[in-house]
């Protein structure tokens, strides 16, 4: 059955996006403090220590896997990138997360895991690579978390790591909204372990992440052109079948699918305004869809079903 689709136009013009780069402090991590601590990430881990009557000190019996974080010259490009390890209690008998979170200050200060970054544009992706080595069935964590001037939470994006990759892997996620407020600050953070489940299971010894080249990216240099022109509409979403990609721009569009992982799943080229993509050799899940065409670059999430 043929299907007609109107949409009406709410005004004569349509502000056409390129991508730019948001300022990520040290998002190569190739900066380093006098101590040789790497700028602008860290995280603080406490430990409770106690003092018997007699003077001795006791604690918990905890095994680290040399440190939480620390450069390594594994990188993907310059000198250096960042690596997570994990520690063990054998008191408690749970693991404990090697996690890294963005700071403006080259030393990292914040006591605790929230730290945030100004930002005066509106980020819409988020990427890096990463190499990950999971133990016992570990997933890993990589998250933005985007925050208005009243610090309330107003976009998020979360990328679960969930496989083995020895070789640096490209990730990138379109930063999902739920109010449409102007962004002032961003959290970044990466931790080798995630789970909704904390109370049963914990980051295992031996699992390691790596992490280099941290990016957002928004849009500026807006350009006014006529509404006709470059307007792309992506649907049915969710799909279990025919995607469908109308795009009013007259020139090839080259359309790409990527997994959650990452890694292009799909490729298509649109050589005329409306293009059917079959999904059904993909899994079910979450993709992000980009389509290229007259300079520009639009990002979609799409769900298979």
């Amino acid at each position: 059955m043929k299907k007609t689709f109107y949409f009406t136009l709410l005004c004569s013009i349509l502000l056409l996006k390129t991508s730019a780069q948001i300022s990520v402090p040290n998002p190569s991590f190739d900066q380093f403090n006098t101590d040789g601590t790497i700028q602008n990430w860290g995280n603080v881990y406490i430990y409770s220590v106690g003092i018997d009557s007699a003077g001795n000190q006791t604690g918990d019996s905890i095994y680290l896997d040399f440190n939480y974080y620390f450069p390594t010259q594994d990188a993907h490009s310059g000198e250096y990138a960042i690596e997570m390890r994990n520690s063990y209690n054998y008191t408690t008998q749970k693991g404990r997360a090697g996690e890294i979170i963005a700071d403006m200050d080259s030393v990292y200060t914040a006591w605790g895991s929230f730290e945030t970054i100004p930002v005066s544009q509106q980020p819409q992706e988020f990427s890096f690579y990463y190499q990950y080595y999971p133990v016992n069935g570990d997933s890993g964590l990589a998250e933005v978390i985007v925050y208005d001037s009243l610090m309330e939470e107003i976009g998020r994006s979360t990328n679960i790591l969930t496989a083995l990759q020895s070789t640096y892997t490209y990730q990138s996620e379109v930063i999902d909204f739920s109010v449409d407020m102007d962004a002032a600050f961003v959290l970044i953070k990466f931790n080798t372990f995630y789970t909704t489940v904390p109370d049963i299971r914990t980051a295992s010894l031996g699992t390691r992440l790596v992490i280099d080249d941290v990016a957002l990216s928004t849009s500026t240099g807006f350009n006014l052109l006529n509404a006709d022109k470059n307007q792309v509409q992506v649907y049915p979403n969710p799909t279990s079948g025919l995607l469908y990609i109308h795009s009013t721009e007259l020139t090839p569009s080259k359309v790409n699918v990527y997994n959650q992982m990452g890694q292009l799943v799909l490729a298509e080229t649109i050589t005329r305004s409306q293009n059917a993509i079959p999904t059904s050799s993909l899994a079910k899940g979450i993709y992000t869809l980009s389509v290229e065409n007259a300079g520009s670059k639009t990002m979609h999430k799409i769900i298979v079903q």
